[in-house]
């Protein structure tokens, strides 16, 4: 009989020495069988080619983007365990079009959020000129979820 697949055990690490981060955790400890899956950048441009103009039109693409990704990988947004954002021209005014797509994608049809360790990276450019915003994922996923 073959082992059983059985899904990582995951614990998010905030030690309560640090400030609370509210939407994301300090660190993650992953233990168990499964999988990792790593995406490349997604960035906003859309199936046609096209890419939307603005900063948070951009967000929102490249989020449903990443998450067409991870569903070909067979994980799903509950399976991240961090994202990285690279944003061009990045201002803290900007904060709520990034913050409220992601949680979007991280929150259950229960209202359980997912609290992944998240990167943000302001940058002067991106690879394509009409890029605004690219995000990166890795998720931890069970085996028996492949596709």
């Amino acid at each position: 009989m073959a082992p059983r697949d059985i899904h990582p055990s995951s614990n998010l690490v905030n030690p309560t020495a640090l400030p609370d981060p509210q939407w994301y955790s300090h660190g993650i400890s992953i233990e168990g069988a499964g999988r990792t899956i790593r995406t490349s950048g997604q960035v906003a441009q859309r199936g046609d080619g096209t890419w939307p103009s603005s900063l948070a039109e951009q967000i929102q693409q490249a989020v449903a983007n990443l998450e067409k990704v991870l569903q070909a990988a067979g994980a799903f947004p509950r399976d991240i365990v961090h994202l990285r954002f690279y944003v061009v021209d990045w201002e803290l005014s900007a904060a709520n079009d990034l913050i409220a797509p992601v949680l979007a994608l991280l929150t259950d049809k229960y209202g359980s959020t997912n609290k992944p360790l998240t990167t943000l990276v302001p940058v002067s450019i991106l690879a394509f000129p009409e890029a605004k915003f690219e995000i990166e994922a890795i998720a931890s996923a069970s085996n028996a979820s492949r596709p």
